[in-house]
């Protein structure tokens, strides 16, 4: 019932836009064809008065009326003057001769004959033109036995004739009392003969004011029509996958054919072309215009259209100009009678479609329809008129114009609003754009060489130097226990949101967060990192105030800085990948950052850093200790910066600074009893300094060990150990905690990790030795973890432990062939996770 109602509302809709394109179409033909207020006199049995016909104020007057018709004669003004002749018959005029009867024979289009009417005119001298149309095929016009007009050449046979179908003006002596004007006609080039096309006669100025509107409308439409071709086939090229652009196209360069070889033929005016070629283009363009207006509609409105159609309305079109092309003009022009139904039923086809694409409300459907049926009643004029039914005139090409008119509206309000929609898609797409620069800085795209995020592909990758900085939160795990979620990323953020424009003011990016932590590369240099560390430090004594405003406990980072090579770039699979780092560097640099809670310091520098500053007299700086890297030879040196402290706490800083220095030398030199002397001294001047103590108690453990073998290397392996690393994934903070203090008591190093993310992105940076994930994890599956896991290691993939439930035994097999290498089962055993990890890492 309701789709009923909404159809009706359609075709009242389809009703009314009807009616008001009818009365359009009535008020057109009103305006162009509508004679002037006085009764323009008519010819009557071969004489037409006008001697009460003022030109210049009543204007042109069509010669139309009954004249004198002489059939296979081509008589003269003195064959009239001297000859008593009667007229075989008065025909009406224009008009064909075909089928007219003289003495019961009925006339074929072929043959010749002479037109002739009387024009009665005033006693005054009048300068006086007419201009006569095209006519079928060849005609001279004799005013008072001078000829004034011809076009080609009439003849008595087919052979003497010269067809031509051109619009002629022929200017007038003066000339008073009255005017003889005979024609001459003949054809044997077209199927119609006769005078089917009115002549006028009216002042010079007139008849020349009308021919010059007549070929300016003409030109108008042909411009405008070329220019339309142009811009759509120039849209189609932009954009080719928008077959109606093309299509648009192709119909006006159709219409602007065929305007220019109809009406005043500005094509054979202008080229001198031959009859027949001319008249080939005629048909053709109306041949073709059908299904490329079917067509066009089709795929401007493809639900409401058919494939088959589109073919058989074209292979029917390509017929007949074929057809066109192999025979001459008295053949081809055969067609027409035959093609008008065929065009018919076309225009009620594509009106159908028209009609279903309203009721299916597609955009732009009632401004086709407009357009399309004002073209249908130009072409129902047109054709009426060449069966001579009207008078009107050939006007289907205005019609058609204003179709083209109505639909290039249409095609400019489709590419309007495509437009007004990308440019919000464009809108979009930039906030889309800053939305991933949050996500993948703009920073490391440029890095890769690559303009936007689209362009990223899997194992884009690229080496550098650049210092890396790590930040962490002390005892993070414990400050979140008392906080619920919601405090939890609301704290992280109002923390995380104070650092990042720090660190982009100098010249860096953060490559990523991990939980509370921050890892940022610096591509410029070693100095933009160090003072981003140093204004990290000074926001966070204001962050702190602003949390104890508000009755939060102050928080502490450390930071840890070293440069070196590494590479970036991208891993993952088709469905999800990530950028990440690799580099010696990068591992260097975290356990920089973890050497800040061994020395109760915020900021620890490597040498690799001091080295690349280019004004490290900026910075307050202290060699604190030598350590072994893992699988390294060589030790590296770390330095504290201490610009970021209370004031009165660098002061004495400074004033112990040369006490420490000597004191590591007599360390190192195994001066043990010297060097405890002097980190004595050091403590009395700045007893808020940590690290004295730190070596300090290092001299009491060496005298104690009365070891005299042992070197500097003794305080390097005290710094860094040689443990293995195990990374424990799961979202319940108590395991997490116990896992921790376990393995930490059992000479493991621990990472912890609450979700995919975090797991994933610690284990592309640390690579630990040895990783448990809790099977049960919450809206995650955790074989994901394992599967990313084992890509991202497959040359070195670490050991993987599952922690599983009872539930889970009969899933073992599946879990083993993903490349876990045991299953404990909760709750956890000490003793039975102790064994199991021992043996996996020994």
């Amino acid at each position: 019932m309701i789709f009923q109602i909404k159809i009706n509302r359609c075709l009242s809709v389809v009703k009314k836009f009807f009616s008001q394109s009818l009365i359009f179409i009535f008020f057109l033909f009103f305006i162009c064809f509508c004679s002037d207020s006085k009764r323009q006199p008519v010819v009557q049995k071969g004489t037409i008065d006008l001697s009460d016909w003022n030109f210049k104020e009543d204007g042109i007057v069509k010669l139309d009326g009954e004249w004198e018709f002489y059939w296979n004669k081509l008589y003269t003004h003195q064959d009239f003057q001297e000859l008593d002749i009667d007229p075989d018959v008065y025909v009406k005029f224009p008009s064909t001769w075909n089928g007219l009867k003289i003495k019961d024979k009925e006339l074929s289009g072929y043959g010749y004959a002479t037109y002739r009417i009387n024009i009665k005119l005033n006693k005054r001298k009048q300068s006086l033109a007419i201009r006569s149309q095209a006519q079928a095929t060849n005609f001279a016009i004799f005013i008072n036995g001078r000829e004034v007009i011809h076009s080609g050449k009439v003849g008595k046979s087919e052979t003497e004739a010269v067809p031509e179908s051109m619009v002629k003006v022929a200017y007038l002596p003066p000339i008073s009392d009255s005017i003889e004007l005979i024609m001459h006609v003949s054809n044997y080039h077209h199927r119609k003969g006769g005078i089917w096309m009115q002549i006028f006669m009216g002042s010079h100025g007139m008849i020349e004011k009308q021919a010059s509107n007549i070929r300016g409308i003409d030109i108008f439409l042909a411009g405008t029509l070329f220019i339309m071709f142009l811009h759509h086939l120039g849209l189609y090229l932009i954009r080719k996958n928008d077959l109606t652009s093309l299509l648009f196209s192709l119909f006006c360069i159709d219409i602007f054919f065929r305007i220019i070889s109809t009406g005043d033929r500005i094509l054979a005016l202008q080229l001198s072309l031959p009859y027949e070629f001319v008249i080939k283009v005629e048909y053709f363009t109306f041949f073709m215009a059908l299904p490329i207006a079917i067509i066009f509609l089709y795929y401007t409105f493809p639900r409401n259209g058919s494939v088959w159609i589109n073919y058989t309305f074209l292979f029917i079109a390509i017929a007949f100009c074929i057809f066109t092309l192999f025979t001459p003009v008295r053949v081809f022009s055969y067609l027409i009678p035959i093609y008008q139904p065929i065009f018919l039923v076309g225009c009620i086809v594509g009106l159908g479609m028209l009609v279903r694409a309203i009721i299916h409300k597609e955009e732009g459907s009632v401004i086709v329809l407009v357009g399309f049926l004002i073209m249908l009643g130009t072409s129902v004029n047109d054709i009426l008129f060449t069966h001579e039914i009207v008078k009107t005139g050939f006007i289907a090409p205005v019609g058609m114009l204003f179709m083209i008119f109505t639909q290039s509206f249409m095609l400019s309000r489709k590419f309007s609003k495509a437009f007004f929609t990308i440019e919000n898609l464009s809108l979009e797409l930039m906030k889309t754009n800053q939305a991933y620069s949050r996500f993948v800085p703009n920073e490391f795209l440029s890095l890769l060489d690559k303009k936007s995020i689209v362009d990223i592909e899997i194992g884009d990758q690229t080496q550098k130097e650049m210092t890396i900085l790590f930040s962490d939160i002390r005892g993070f795990t414990t400050l979140s226990e008392n906080m619920t979620p919601e405090e939890n990323f609301k704290f992280i953020n109002s923390y995380l949101s104070r650092m990042e424009p720090i660190i982009s003011q100098h010249n860096g990016f953060i490559d990523k967060y991990i939980g509370d932590a921050i890892m940022a590369l610096f591509a410029g240099t070693a100095d933009d990192a160090l003072k981003a560390s140093i204004d990290i430090l000074q926001e966070l004594k204001q962050y702190n105030l602003d949390r104890q405003k508000v009755g939060y406990v102050p928080i502490q980072i450390g930071i840890g800085l070293n440069t070196g090579n590494l590479m970036l770039g991208t891993v993952g699979g088709k469905g999800r990948m990530d950028g990440t780092v690799i580099s010696d560097a990068v591992n260097l640099a975290s356990r920089v950052e973890t050497l800040t809670k061994t020395f109760h310091v915020s900021l620890i520098v490597s040498e690799n850093v001091i080295t690349r500053l280019q004004n490290a007299n900026d910075f307050l700086l202290r060699e604190i200790d030598k350590v072994k890297v893992k699988g390294k030879e060589t030790s590296t040196t770390l330095y504290e910066c201490f610009n970021a402290d209370p004031p009165e706490l660098i002061e004495k800083k400074i004033k112990s600074l040369e006490f420490f220095s000597e004191g590591l030398v007599e360390f190192r030199s195994e001066n043990i009893l010297k060097a405890k002397e002097l980190f004595i001294s050091c403590q009395k001047i700045c007893p808020e300094d940590p690290i004295p103590a730190i070596y300090i108690n290092r001299c009491n453990e060496y005298i104690a060990r009365k070891d005299v073998s042992n070197s500097g290397i003794f305080s390097i392996e005290s710094t860094i150990s040689d443990n293995p690393l195990a990374m424990v994934v799961d979202d319940n903070t108590s395991i997490l905690q116990f896992m921790e203090m376990f393995l930490s008591r059992n000479q493991f190093d621990v990472l912890l990790a609450k979700n995919v993310g975090e797991a994933i992105q610690k284990y592309s940076l640390f690579l630990p030795n040895v990783v448990l994930i809790d099977a049960h994890i919450s809206n995650v599956d955790s074989l994901d973890i394992v599967k990313q896991i084992r890509n991202l290691s497959r040359n070195n993939p670490p050991k993987i432990i599952l922690l599983t439930q009872k539930s889970d035994i009969d899933r073992e097999k599946e879990f083993y062939a993903l490349g876990v290498n045991t299953c404990l089962p909760k709750p956890i055993r000490a003793k039975q996770l102790l064994k199991t990890l021992t043996a996996l890492v020994s």
